[in-house]
């Protein structure tokens, strides 16, 4: 009677495990892997976490090693962690291994099943990591003040932990490879102090005797610490401090395999028995993590299109979007491309030949809560890109989004609207592949403070720094009289642009045929550069190479404000885009020769001339005459005829008859009361242009 009621009482407990403690896990396909169970490298309890389950729905098992206890505890998985988040079993040093991603995966071990540990003890496993700017592989800690976190420390191994009462740090001098196995150790002895071992090799140690100041109430965790507090702005400088608090996880990015507990310190010889006992056969499966970059193809077409242009898997699982969140451009003349993705936060990235990126920022101003900004906005709670216009003659994207702080909070609510810093971005972009961005700025409080429109940012990707995508000589600078200077970065950082005067045109010098451009308005300022490029002569680099402040103009609604600036890649020389420059800035006129037409002039927040159709639907034929010259060009010029209706037409220039695609592209774009016909022409001059359009019926 007693033994059934045992074995009853046993499946009640079994069912009850397997109901509440469901997993997450990735590798449906993986099979179970039977070995036998590790040997210890010396008498004594310890715990191991072999990630040897690999089945999806097991959960996860902890062993004990007792002369006759552990083995039981192996074959049944009875006694069971609780492995948590997203992760995945893959191949290890031996069987499998556990894949954590950094944001969510993480196990616990509750409190009363964790040893005491202060007079020693020992850690060891084997490691594969993705980043190691701060992650815990093993902790047991509170505030700061008990207990340890052994894991990475901006690339180091290292452990941080309470020894009689103070918080100790001890790092590693070598740093830890990415994406390779590494074997770490670390053994603490209250009369020893600590040690830390790479690969068997003793890489640091701290002489700090006294036992550990325990955390004994706190669960152990392995692969994430406790929310730590993020460092904010203090007070002092030139900002304000930050009132609020924010929190992080020392999560860690990557592969964890035989990870061992001991209940106290090893020696040197256990570490190194213990380094032999396991040993990779081959390179764990991990590839660097690229930037998305939009796919090149053959003959592409003048375009945009909504796609997902995904980041590694680990980040993509916690997006909480759909199929379709990001924008491309391509241009069927030029091989560089313009994306607006969601792993930046829809800032737009122009993306040379060779696939090397830069992109721009968001308007930013400074508060209580330190910079608001898009960035910020890391879920794109109020970041989205849509299209407005998308045809052969051009494209046009509207980018919108919230200014922002790292708590959601937007900047500066109006005290009687409640509406805060919004931004409306309008890229009006043409087949030559130019663009002009608006930016629409609605705040109550312009002027009051710190206001930044524009950073030229390089986006170098994974193990590549800023030096890897630009020369010494990083950028050039020039204004409306032709008149160039180029700034190095070889002997340090020019915190000013004095050179030349007023200028007003940069282009960023990248190791690539195709460079990127920017052209502002003239009284515009080219005028510091941000943070410092090259820290002494070290390798370490910021991605922003440069700022300015475009000329701002009073907008159209109440508490607006507007800015404009042409966008594009060149393999000319910067001088070769001065007449581009010119015919934005001062336009030739457009002289109207037909009275069926309204003359709107010429409009630089879409590069356009306006023109409108007296008798909606009903166009005349249509004649015009640029009047251009050296010092207002025409390039490319485009029309944007109101209340065209869809009527076809047949287009002259000087009385020659035009083909399209070569001489010109054209679109049509559907309104409320409407159709609107718009026309982008392959033509630069200095002289006179008779233009003639003439609709028919088709």
């Amino acid at each position: 009677m007693e033994t059934k009621t045992n074995k009853r009482l046993l499946l009640f407990y079994l069912t009850l495990t397997f109901m509440f403690f469901p997993l997450i896990v990735s590798a449906e396909n993986s099979a179970a892997v039977e070995k036998d169970a590790p040997k210890p490298a010396k008498d004594g309890l310890f715990y191991m976490w072999l990630f040897d389950e690999g089945v999806a729905g097991h959960q996860f098992s902890t062993i004990y090693d007792t002369e006759n206890y552990w083995m039981q505890e192996y074959k049944t998985n009875f006694f069971q962690d609780t492995f948590k988040g997203n992760f995945e079993y893959i191949e290890g040093v031996s069987g499998t291994c556990g894949k954590f991603d950094g944001f969510t995966t993480h196990i616990v071990r509750t409190y009363i099943k964790v040893p005491d540990l202060t007079d020693g003890f020992a850690i060891q496993g084997w490691i594969a990591p993705q980043a190691t700017k701060k992650a815990a592989i093993m902790c047991q800690e509170k505030n700061s003040k008990k207990g340890f976190i052994f894991g990475l420390f901006d690339g180091k191994l290292g452990i941080q932990m309470a020894v009689d009462g103070r918080w100790l740090q001890c790092l590693s001098d070598k740093k830890i490879p990415l994406r390779k196995w590494s074997h770490v150790a670390v053994t603490f002895s209250s009369k020893q102090g600590i040690c830390l071992y790479l690969n068997a090799k003793q890489v640091g140690s701290c002489i700090d005797k006294g036992k550990m100041t325990d955390a004994r109430m706190e669960n152990l965790l392995i692969g994430m610490s406790k929310p730590k507090e993020l460092k904010l702005r203090e007070s002092g400088g030139k900002f304000p401090p930050i009132d609020k608090k924010l929190y992080y996880h020392m999560a860690y990015d990557g592969l964890i395999d035989e990870l061992k507990l001991y209940e106290e310190s090893l020696s040197p010889n256990d570490i190194e028995d213990l380094y032999y006992q396991c040993q990779p056969k081959s390179a764990p499966h991990l590839n660097p993590r690229l930037r998305p970059v939009a796919p090149k193809v053959q003959n592409p077409h003048f375009g945009a299109v909504y796609c997902k242009l995904n980041y590694y898997d680990e980040y993509e699982q916690i997006q909480r979007i759909g199929d379709w969140p990001d924008l491309l451009i391509r241009f069927d003349n030029s091989p560089v491309r313009l994306m607006f993705v969601h792993t930046n936060n829809y800032i737009p990235i122009w993306i040379t030949e060779n696939n090397k990126l830069m992109s721009d920022q968001s308007m930013e101003i400074n508060g209580k809560n330190g910079f608001y900004e898009v960035m910020m906005d890391k879920q794109n709670r109020y970041s989205n890109v849509r299209l407005l216009e998308n045809n052969d003659a051009r494209i046009v994207v509207h980018w919108r989004y919230a200014l922002c702080d790292r708590f959601y909070q937007i900047a500066r609510p109006d005290n009687r609207t409640d509406w805060g810093d919004w931004a409306d971005e309008y890229f009006t972009v043409y087949p030559d592949g130019v663009a002009v961005r608006k930016w629409v700025y609605y705040t109550s409080t312009y002027g009051e403070d710190y206001l930044q429109f524009q950073e030229t940012i390089l986006q170098p990707q994974t193990g590549n720094t800023c030096d890897d995508d630009v020369q010494k000589e990083a950028i050039t600078l020039a204004n409306m009289k032709g008149q160039t200077h180029t700034y190095s970065w070889a002997e340090g950082v020019p915190p000013y642009f004095p050179k030349p005067l007023k200028a007003n045109i940069q282009m960023v010098n990248m190791k690539s045929e195709y460079r990127p451009f920017i052209i502002f308005e003239p009284g515009s300022q080219i005028d510091k550069y941000i943070w410092g490029y090259r820290k002494g002569q070290t390798p370490k680099v910021s991605r922003c190479l440069a700022s300015a402040m475009p000329v701002v103009h009073k907008g159209e609604k109440r508490n607006s404000y507007e800015a404009a600036a042409i966008y594009g890649m060149t393999n000319d020389e910067i001088t070769d885009i001065l007449p581009l420059a010119k015919s934005w800035t001062n336009p030739p006129p457009l002289l109207l020769e037909s009275a069926e037409y309204t003359n709107k002039g010429f409009d630089k927040y879409q590069r356009a001339y306006l023109l409108e159709v007296k008798q909606s639907g009903k166009p005349a034929l249509l004649s015009l005459r640029f009047s251009a010259e050296k010092q207002s060009p025409l390039v490319n010029p485009a029309l944007v005829i109101k209340n065209w209706g869809r009527k076809s037409f047949e287009l002259k220039i000087n009385r020659k008859k035009t083909k399209p695609k070569r001489d010109y592209r054209y679109g049509y774009r559907e309104t409320l009361n409407g159709c609107d016909l718009i026309i982008w022409m392959n033509l630069d001059s200095t002289g006179t242009e008779r233009i003639q359009i003439a609709p028919f019926a088709g």
